[in-house]
């Protein structure tokens, strides 16, 4: 009897060690673990952001500073290239967040977003040597289009029923432009600034239109792994971005980061 009355009494013993340690234990754990946010993101999106070697500059690098500083976390900036080895750095827990990633339905469905600090405008570019193509052309099969890896094309635009065949992805900014300039696509989809500049820049803007009636507006937004170690910061990081949106400097030193939509 003695031996059953010693092993309730450590039954109970072990239950309430256990209830003392998992409220506390495991999200202290969790705690540590995200004590700096670790953030990857794009490396090259002029011109917001900019890169010399290691060194990440730019308007929107000084946002999402400005944003960091004023939550009080700790962060540091992780060399993710290209797009899709971010991605699954959110994916597999070696990046906590994405600080550059435009709003779509599948993202809303599978990671954490924050409010949108900026938005960006895509379009649709070809050639100036082909006037024949339209806003309603391109949504007709047959078309191939060139597009950011990465780059949620046919969520942004349900109406456009590409097949995978159809659609050239590409890492680089420049490389959407040889890829037009080789008549590999008919089309890319890009970031309006950033297309013109990265043209220019390759001195072939003179090269290209933009077709009209084929602009998107899309919000820009931080992204987490919904189980991920940091995902209690994202409260305390959207009140930083309202208050963020609200200060003078969004509209003066910020004023090249296009608002998010109302």
């Amino acid at each position: 009897m003695w031996r059953i009355r010693r092993i309730v009494r450590l039954f109970f013993t072990t239950l309430a060690a256990l209830a003392a340690v998992i409220p506390y234990g495991w999200p202290a754990m969790a705690d540590e673990r995200c004590d700096t946010v670790r953030v990857g993101g794009a490396v090259l999106w002029p011109p917001y952001i900019f890169s010399d070697g290691d060194n990440r500059y730019g308007p929107m690098i000084d946002a999402v500073s400005d944003i960091f500083a004023d939550t009080g976390f700790a962060y540091e900036y992780l060399e993710q290239t290209p797009w899709v080895r971010t991605l699954a750095g959110l994916e597999t827990g070696s990046v906590d967040m994405i600080f550059s990633a435009l709003k779509s339905r599948a993202r809303e469905e599978r990671f954490l977003l924050s409010r949108p600090f900026m938005s960006e405008l895509y379009a649709f570019f070809a050639l100036v040597s082909r006037q024949d193509i339209t806003a309603r052309m391109i949504r007709e099969p047959g078309f191939t289009v060139t597009a950011y890896r990465g780059l949620p094309v046919l969520d942004t635009r349900p109406e456009l029923k590409w097949s995978p065949e159809q659609i050239l992805f590409v890492d680089k900014p420049y490389q959407l432009i040889r890829v037009l300039l080789a008549r590999r696509a008919d089309v890319t989809i890009a970031p309006v600034s950033s297309f013109w500049v990265v043209a220019d820049t390759m001195d072939a803007a003179r090269n290209f239109r933009e077709v009209p009636e084929t602009r998107i507006v899309t919000p820009v937004v931080m992204m987490m792994k919904r189980d991920g170690p940091c995902t209690r910061h994202l409260p305390a990081l959207n009140a930083a971005i309202e208050r963020w949106l609200t200060h003078p400097d969004r509209r003066t030193r910020y004023a090249i980061l296009p608002m998010p939509p109302e």
